[in-house]
């Protein structure tokens, strides 16, 4: 099915009804459905249209070249980096680094926070969007043995987490809030802004959690392994030593 939606000449459909799938669309469902496919790909539910395939990316790349927008940012690196993980096809890499390298220009040196039109208010919540780009960018350079890229992003990660943890509900909030209860954890749209939404929590969470994989910290190692090595602190203060 989702093979379908790439046509002859790579674009993908996002919506059933042609009237309804308008050109604002294709910054976000064609990274999304691209990651979906690699995703069932790798997993060994379905094979790859090579042809297709081949046809998306050269699409999504020209689109990238010729008409650049800040929604592309996350969906297109988590695809690119997945599909260069299942085809090693440089080609998805050099994507994923481009987009990369773009988007860091954008962040602030003060606070973390990204600063882009995509955002009215920002910096603000989609800082934990390009976060997430930002995130499989770094396990890619990584996997490629690119030591400087990876640095960069990962200390892009972790100043950008600094950011987001300013726009997290924590206890100490609990005086100015009707129901903490319900509010704690909650990830508000800007510095400015008390709103909350669960894509924006999701989005954090995201990003952390592919950092923490990347980084061989997810889940709970033995107790002499946790004894002796680094901790990602994403919702406090970054790296700390090992330890608890």
């Amino acid at each position: 099915m989702l093979w379908s939606r790439i046509d002859r000449h790579g674009r993908i459909a996002t919506h059933r009804n042609p009237e309804a799938d308008t050109d604002e669309f294709q910054d976000y469902f064609p990274g999304q459905l691209l990651l979906a496919l690699a995703g069932a790909v790798s997993a060994g539910i379905c094979s790859v249209d090579e042809e297709k395939l081949r046809k998306a990316q050269r699409f999504y790349r020209h689109r990238y070249h010729n008409k650049r927008d800040f929604g592309q940012i996350s969906w297109l690196m988590q695809a690119a980096r997945r599909w260069w993980e299942a085809t090693g096809d440089l080609g998805w890499a050099d994507l994923a680094f481009e987009v990369g390298d773009w988007i860091r220009t954008f962040q602030l040196k003060k606070n973390g926070g990204f600063i882009t039109d995509h955002q009215a208010d920002g910096p603000g919540y989609t800082t934990a969007l390009y976060l997430e780009g930002l995130a499989a960018g770094a396990a890619l350079a990584a996997q490629q043995g690119d030591t400087l890229r990876e640095n960069a992003y990962l200390e892009s990660c972790k100043n950008g987490l600094r950011f987001v943890r300013n726009l997290v509900f924590r206890p100490e909030h609990d005086t100015v809030l009707p129901n903490p209860a319900y509010a704690l954890g909650g990830v508000r749209a800007s510095l400015t802004s008390s709103e909350i939404r669960t894509d924006f929590v999701q989005h954090s969470l995201a990003a952390i959690l592919d950092l923490c994989s990347y980084l061989g910290l997810a889940g709970e190692p033995p107790g002499s392994v946790r004894k002796n090595r680094p901790r990602f602190h994403a919702i406090t203060n970054g790296f700390k030593p090992g330890g608890r």
